[in-house]
């Protein structure tokens, strides 16, 4: 591999990476923060499932399980993304992060159950999140080469 190549591969791995720790340590400092998104994120897939009564307690029995998946989540991404940075086990880290990184989207971006300039925002965030997967998954297919 050129030095280009692997300069371009480090930057990318380290672009990832430093976007999952940060996050992961913006959970930390703001841990109350953190609770109250993934809180109002599960009411709102509650009153939106109000419809289909057998999805509902899907996001119900999550509830009492929210600090426990913040700790998980926090974990994958902290070391998710460190392992990109350095290169070691990188296909290990991009899988960590896409484990929790897909449903998170999912959940915390649903832009079909916004309406308005929310709707937009909303849109605007999955997709981003939908090419940092692209990336990830780039990462999972090659590693860090």
């Amino acid at each position: 591999m050129g030095k280009m190549q692997k300069t371009c591969s480090f930057l990318g791995r380290f672009f990832l990476g430093a976007f999952f720790i940060m996050s992961a340590i913006n959970k930390i400092i703001n841990w109350e923060e953190a609770q109250n998104k993934f809180l109002a994120a599960l009411n709102d897939w509650n009153s939106y499932l109000n419809k289909f009564e057998s999805l509902q307690p899907i996001f119900s029995s999550l509830i009492p399980w929210i600090t426990t998946i913040i700790i998980v989540i926090i974990a994958c991404e902290f070391l998710g993304g460190l392992l990109l940075i350095l290169g070691i086990r990188a296909r290990l880290g991009a899988f960590l992060i896409l484990i929790f990184f897909i449903p998170t989207t999912i959940i915390f971006h649903a832009f079909w159950l916004s309406m308005g300039i929310e709707k937009t925002i909303e849109l605007s965030t999955f997709l981003k999140n939908i090419a940092i997967m692209g990336g990830l998954l780039y990462v999972l297919a090659f590693g860090s080469k």
